[in-house]
């Protein structure tokens, strides 16, 4: 029963999507394990759990590539030739315990020196204008 929910937390970023992505890797789990077990006549319980470890090993290493992008990514963040703030003409707007800027159509959040392109988290937006 834990090891879908340790799969899911190696690809989410947020509780909402662990569970559902837990709940997806049970449900493959289960399904894919009793039809196995029938197909290749091995014990049904086992198979379950066989396949629940494969599907470990594949969120993991998907995992560490999604992790590996990003930090590339973040390696290659948006350099601006002013300091966004209060002053700086571009539309302010508040998230969570930060501000981001709407710049050029999408939003930067400030970040180490810099500004990465921001993609929200739904579940923590706040209402903008």
């Amino acid at each position: 029963m834990i090891v879908p929910n340790a799969a899911a937390q190696q690809i989410s970023g947020s509780f909402r999507a662990t569970n559902r992505w837990a709940v997806l890797f049970g449900v493959l789990s289960a399904v894919g394990g009793v039809t196995a077990s029938y197909q290749l006549d091995t014990a049904s319980g086992g198979t379950i759990v066989l396949l629940a470890i494969a599907l470990f090993f594949l969120a993991a290493g998907s995992g560490a590539v999604l992790r590996a992008l990003s930090r590339r990514r973040h390696r290659r963040a948006e350099r601006h030739a002013h300091e966004h703030g209060p002053d700086c003409g571009h539309e302010a707007v508040p998230h969570g315990d930060h501000v981001d800027y709407l710049h050029d159509g999408h939003r930067h959040a400030a970040h180490e020196g810099h500004y990465d392109e921001h993609h929200p988290d739904p579940e923590h937006e706040e209402a903008t204008p």
